[in-house]
């Protein structure tokens, strides 16, 4: 689940430094899963464009609940980390000011 969500922010931060589509690209964070938009904001997407992850439920996400990464620059809008919870492993993806994102 980490690698997976990992792979998703960063297909994201490279599709809106391509500008695909001339936009803005975002991830959002529900109970049970996360939705990939295209956009600035999960609020004005472009529905036709989700793609839904689902979150096995023995798995907690935490942290940032939304980002979007700008077009052209890649920046996002919100920094911070993600959390991962399985039990007692938890793992942390952070998100800094420039847009890299790691897993620490």
């Amino acid at each position: 689940t980490t690698h997976t969500l990992l792979s998703s922010l960063r297909e994201i931060h490279d599709q809106a430094i391509f500008q695909k589509n001339d936009s803005s690209f975002g991830i959002k964070f529900l109970s049970n899963s996360y939705i990939l938009f295209q956009g600035s904001s999960y609020a004005s997407r472009i529905p036709n464009e989700d793609r839904t992850i689902s979150i096995p439920n023995n798995i907690t996400i935490s942290g940032i609940n939304e980002i979007v990464f700008t077009k052209r620059t890649g920046l996002p809008n919100t920094t911070g980390a993600i959390l991962i919870q399985s039990g007692s492993k938890i793992f942390s993806i952070h998100i800094n000011q420039q847009g890299m994102i790691e897993m620490l």
